[in-house]
């Protein structure tokens, strides 16, 4: 064998190991993906609608920062936010406790983060429940100024910043759901999922999901 045919043959054994590695993987993200095939569709950051009946319940505030309402899509999602939106919301909107808030990501996209404001009224602190975690605040992109801006301005406020561990399980699912809708849904997922599991005690505690 000459020395073409020598690296015609080598190339060719690439290919079909690399589309045998791009099958085997996708084969796994199924198979990985069909235990989580009782998802809830929550895109744009609507949660899920469960009965509550007889249960001990607790209420937890959707809120939106910026103009327009999540669920319209590209007419909300395509808005950076000015300094003085970011420092309303924070001052008028944010209480203690729990709550879901959802931020534009422009262009395409908005991103929903649960966001607690615990402790003493001396000694308050944020702590925040985000898939991707404390990592995402390191993304400098344009596309995460609002994000970027909304928690340095908490961290102005209260002081203290600090994100909750990543729950690999829950992640999981958040990835499966955002893979198989078209790159959406990822972050709300995470929230909901995080939600029924820490503060509704794996369903033994009724959630509800109030707009304010």
């Amino acid at each position: 064998m000459n020395k073409i045919n020598r690296n015609k043959t080598r190339k060719n054994k690439k290919k079909m190991l690399y589309k045998k590695n791009k099958i085997e993987k996708k084969l796994r993200k199924t198979l990985r993906c069909n235990k989580h095939s009782d998802m809830n569709k929550i895109i744009g950051g609507e949660p899920p609608r469960r009965s509550t009946r007889g249960m001990q319940t607790i209420t937890i505030p959707v809120l939106s920062i910026g103009t327009g309402n999540p669920a319209m899509g590209a007419s909300y999602n395509n808005q950076y936010l000015e300094e003085n939106d970011i420092e309303k919301f924070v001052k008028k909107r944010i209480n203690n406790g729990y709550q879901l808030v959802t931020i534009p990501m422009p262009p395409h996209e908005s991103h929903s983060i649960l966001v607690n404001i615990g402790g003493t009224t001396q000694n308050l602190h944020v702590l925040i429940v985000d898939w991707g975690g404390e990592a995402n605040r390191n993304n400098k992109t344009k596309k995460w100024k609002n994000y970027n801006q909304l928690i340095s301005y908490l961290e102005k406020v209260y002081g203290r910043v600090e994100y909750f561990q990543p729950d690999p399980e829950i992640d999981d699912i958040a990835s499966c759901y955002h893979d198989n809708n078209n790159g959406q849904g990822g972050c709300s997922t995470y929230v909901h999922k995080w939600v029924d599991k820490y503060i509704g005690n794996n369903g033994e505690i009724g959630i509800l999901y109030q707009n304010f």
